[in-house]
């Protein structure tokens, strides 16, 4: 079995916007009308936020990406910071020429008062080529509204990520993947008391998404319950 591989920003790609606006220039951002789109979020009564959904669009290159928008949280600036997150996802595939022909949809799989977990899921072409699944998904830790990553969520020693390894060996071949698990790029959401890991397989040939959950009492000691200080305003 392959030894896991460090990826960095596993999951998320914050790219910065700040100077861009003449690239997206096109893109609009609206709360969607359409009766088949309506949002689709129900408020949790125990939450303090729900969510409403959103669009951005352009035209020129046949791209439409919905996504989520927290609002009535407390404390604003942190609804803020996770809001910025979030959309910096669906404004990385239309920032650049990498990709055209984006659809993605998304489903919030986790909102509480210390997880917000959305996964995006959909099709697009990268630099003009074939097309390919997207998966995407953005974790955010309430608290701090850092997001969370395969590589800050499995403790970084070494015994840790082999223990992580073999969990997901079984749960692989559990699956019926003979070869179990092999992956360079691992990539998480959270849906309830559930982990999911999910990665595309390392045969070039593969086009969807394997995903292996795993209920988070059988990682206890192997995660990592803290992602860092909280910005400064």
């Amino acid at each position: 079995m392959k030894k896991l591989i460090s990826i960095a920003c596993a999951g998320l790609l914050m790219i910065s916007l700040a100077g861009c606006s003449n690239q997206i220039a096109e893109v609009q951002a609206n709360t969607t009308s359409d009766k088949n789109q309506q949002s689709i979020e129900a408020k949790d009564s125990s939450l303090e936020y729900s969510t409403t959904r959103q669009i951005l669009e352009v035209t020129s290159k046949n791209t439409k990406i919905y996504y989520p928008k927290l609002q009535g949280y407390k404390g604003e600036l942190s609804m803020d910071y996770m809001n910025q997150s979030i959309k910096q996802l669906a404004e990385s595939f239309v920032e650049g020429a990498d990709y055209t022909d984006v659809q993605l949809d998304y489903e919030v799989k986790r909102i509480d008062e210390k997880v917000v977990s959305i996964l995006f899921k959909g099709t697009g072409k990268l630099s003009g080529s074939r097309e390919i699944n997207i998966q995407k998904s953005v974790n955010l830790d309430v608290k701090s509204t850092n997001p969370i990553v395969f590589e800050n969520f499995i403790k970084q020693d070494e015994s840790s990520r082999a223990e992580v390894a073999k969990l997901l060996d079984v749960k692989a071949k559990n699956a019926g993947i003979t070869t179990g698990f092999e992956a360079e790029g691992i990539f998480i959401y959270f849906e309830g008391d559930i982990v999911v890991f999910y990665y595309m397989p390392l045969d070039d040939s593969a086009k969807d998404w394997v995903e292996l959950s795993v209920p988070l009492s059988e990682l206890d000691g192997f995660i990592n319950t803290e992602f860092g200080e909280h910005p400064a305003s």
